[in-house]
């Protein structure tokens, strides 16, 4: 087996979200854990922008971020609620890092999430007791 397929089989296997977004803020890789977390296929995902996932105020949120990789190439790690067309809200643990051409500029960034909303939630019911 190639270390190409290993290395892909590897990625869909975790339930790590991976996703790959270009510098025009479009989906180029998604892994089935990415896509099924906003009730989609990888296929409905690749090639489409970023703000037809997210709802316009998550996307506010998350460009600043976006737009820090791409002109600076640093990486970042940091958590969030974010909040979908439909409604929902997650609280995730997010790192994105950045992808450099040959020329060390950037071209891409790696998304890899992790949804915490029950390790959220269920801290805060343990919590609530205390907070009377």
């Amino acid at each position: 087996m190639s270390t190409n397929r290993i290395t892909h089989r590897i990625i869909e296997q975790l339930p790590t979200m991976v996703a790959y977004v270009d510098v025009e803020r479009r989906f180029r890789f998604v892994n089935t854990a990415y896509a099924s977390f906003f009730d989609l296929t990888p296929d409905d995902m690749l090639g489409r922008p970023v703000t037809d996932v997210l709802s316009d105020e998550s996307y506010q949120r998350v460009k600043p971020n976006h737009d820090r990789v791409f002109s600076s190439g640093e990486k970042l790690e940091f958590s969030d609620v974010i909040t979908f067309r439909n409604g929902r809200k997650c609280f995730l643990d997010i790192r994105y890092l950045p992808e450099f051409d040959e020329q060390g500029k950037v071209i891409g960034l790696y998304a890899l999430i992790e949804d915490v909303t029950r390790t959220i939630t269920h801290r805060l019911m343990l919590c609530a007791p205390f907070m009377k």
